[in-house]
């Protein structure tokens, strides 16, 4: 059993579709950004989850439904927003507030007839493709630091560290200290000739990072200088002083030493002039831990990041009585809840080792080394892996 105090989260199912984006309020802001979901019809009520004492593993679970949609799947996509609501939606926002108390209501039936949930709902199809793939690459991270697959890793850091195909404007507020990495990136690459609508046009993304690396090193040393002589600065990257941005500093320093950056592609795709691979098997037991710490520093604002919002609150059923809940303002959210609560001391959510099949499971202690998430899923890899011997078998005779 994984225990968690227990939540509840209610979508607003529907009828969604895919348009351009110019028949939409919704501005384009390059390529990837030129379709949305935009929801036509609004359906009923949906608990998504429902408050209790916990879930047990078994129990099906949202984040890793929504976590094995292929990206590039439109209409698993639209299924999906149609059985649970638009991941992102805000439209329980007006819930936040006790009005459902007044109306003689529980929170999660009286969200449907506020008047924020009577808008249109539209959201560019790109956005929801990278929760989705953000979520991946999330659950992968774990997945990688538990197997120490260190080439894995630095892919990804790269990705969550260096990625500018999202939206990020000026004066957007990040939580911690892996987003406001990125979100400095962004400004340093907009500094130097990035747009939103044409983004990188013919920039190096290799420039661009070594180029940021160097800005937070020559911005930490001028700080140096002028406090040496008394005199006060305001610093560019103060983030500097803590052991996050260090270490990731040294890590990407390292990298981008050994092997150049050819791209960052707009999903999730990080391309390197060589494999990094070549370099990583001389690493020192030292190393190896440096990169892991970066990692589990990493995964750990992904959670904080996503749940900066989330935060325990009294409800009132309708007979009057209170209980336990969860302040949550969008499905994504409630899903990293969730995702949150699996990762126990006791479990953690990996992907299935069969490599035709997108889906995760919970691998709890109890069957520590278990690598498929269904019966059918290892019993097909066994008859796959035992034909591949007789296979291989079978060559070898014929040699002799």
């Amino acid at each position: 059993m994984i225990t968690n105090p227990g939540f509840s989260f209610s979508g607003i199912s529907g009828t969604h579709k895919i348009v351009p984006v110019n028949e939409t309020d919704l501005p384009s802001w390059g390529e990837n950004y030129c379709e949305c979901i935009v929801c036509t019809y609004d359906g009923e009520l949906v608990k998504v989850y429902d408050n209790g004492p916990g879930f047990s593993y078994l129990d099906k679970s949202v984040a890793m439904e929504f976590a094995a949609i292929d990206i590039t799947d439109r209409n698993a996509i639209l299924q999906f927003c149609n059985r649970y609501g638009m991941p992102g939606s805000m439209r329980q926002f007006g819930n936040f507030r006790n009005d459902y108390l007044f109306f003689k209501d529980d929170k999660d039936s009286f969200s449907k007839v506020i008047p924020l949930a009577n808008r249109q709902e539209r959201v560019w199809l790109y956005t929801v493709q990278r929760d989705i793939l953000q979520m991946q690459m999330t659950i992968e991270l774990n997945q990688s630091i538990q197997d120490r697959n260190l080439q894995r890793i630095i892919e990804i850091l790269l990705y969550f560290c260096f990625d500018l195909h999202g939206l990020d404007f000026e004066g957007s507020q990040r939580h911690t200290e892996t987003f406001q990495f990125n979100h400095y990136f962004y400004r340093y690459a907009e500094e130097n000739g990035f747009t939103l609508h044409t983004r990188l046009a013919g920039l190096s993304i290799h420039d661009l990072i070594t180029g940021f690396l160097k800005d937070i090193e020559n911005d930490y040393h001028e700080t140096e200088m002028y406090h040496s002589y008394g005199f006060p600065r305001k610093e560019k990257y103060v983030q500097f002083y803590f052991s996050t941005w260090q270490h990731l500093y040294d890590l990407f320093s390292f990298v981008t030493e050994k092997e150049k950056v050819l791209d960052i592609t707009p999903f999730g795709e990080v391309i390197m002039s060589d494999s990094l691979s070549n370099y990583i098997s001389t690493f020192s037991e030292k190393d190896a831990d440096g990169v892991l710490m970066c990692a589990k520093a990493v995964f750990s604002d992904i959670f904080k990041e996503h749940l900066h919002a989330v935060y325990p609150e009294m409800v009132f059923s309708k007979n009057g009585d209170p209980e336990s809940s969860w302040r949550i303002p969008s499905l994504l959210d409630a899903m990293y809840l969730e995702l949150f609560f699996r990762f126990s001391p006791n479990s953690s959510v990996r992907k299935c080792q069969n490599p035709d099949c997108p889906n995760y499971y919970t691998r709890t202690s109890s069957r520590p080394k278990k690598i498929y998430c269904s019966e059918s899923c290892a019993l097909l890899m066994a008859k796959r892996m035992e034909r591949d011997r007789k296979r291989k078998a079978k060559n070898k005779e014929s040699k002799l």
